[in-house]
């Protein structure tokens, strides 16, 4: 009764509200924060899938961009298929642990032994509290197969030159390698 006679209805009012906005608006700072975790953890996951298939359609796209200049081709399509996903080759420091035992028995005989074991570490950088694996290379998804369906895919010219062009930009065997006509 005191706190309310020497502040005054309209002063505690004032304070009452005031810690409620501050209550609410921290409350919402930790809902944004645990949202902005979530949608950045699902993003990562999906970035892993999504990768592959924006590097196959990137190089599909300037392989159509090629054949279009190409006489005889026409319009164009390109698929490819990927044989392995990419690589992240990661630093490792090696560790290396040995143990030796020398033992004397009663009679005096002695025996040695020595071990040791070596196993790779990762290396991680730290930004943030994140820790990530150190990258010293990463390798690119290997390509399998190359469709490609264009409006020249009936002359046998223009077959030779898209399979030899093909041969040449993804380093896969002929065989690997179909050109049809675009209907």
């Amino acid at each position: 009764m005191k706190l309310i006679k020497a502040l005054g209805i309209p002063k505690l009012l004032l304070v009452i509200g005031a810690v409620i906005v501050i209550i609410y608006l921290s409350w919402q700072d930790v809902s944004d924060s645990k949202k902005e975790t979530n949608t950045g953890e699902s993003a990562a996951y999906e970035d892993a899938s999504d990768t592959e298939d924006e590097y196959t359609k990137k190089l599909a796209k300037q392989f159509e961009n090629v054949l279009a200049n190409v006489s005889g081709v026409g319009r164009v399509k390109v698929m490819l298929t990927l044989d392995t996903s990419a690589e992240k080759v990661t630093l490792s420091d090696p560790v290396y642990k040995s143990d030796s035992v020398n033992e004397t028995d009663a009679n005096g005989g002695i025996r040695s032994e020595s071990s040791s074991e070596s196993s790779p570490q990762t290396v991680f950088s730290e930004k943030d509290d994140v820790k990530d694996p150190y990258v010293v290379k990463e390798i690119e998804p290997v390509i399998k197969g190359v469709l490609v369906v264009c409006e020249g895919g009936d002359n046998d010219s223009v077959k030779k030159e898209i399979t030899s062009a093909a041969e040449v930009l993804f380093g896969i065997e002929s065989h690997k390698i179909k050109v049809m006509k675009l209907e």
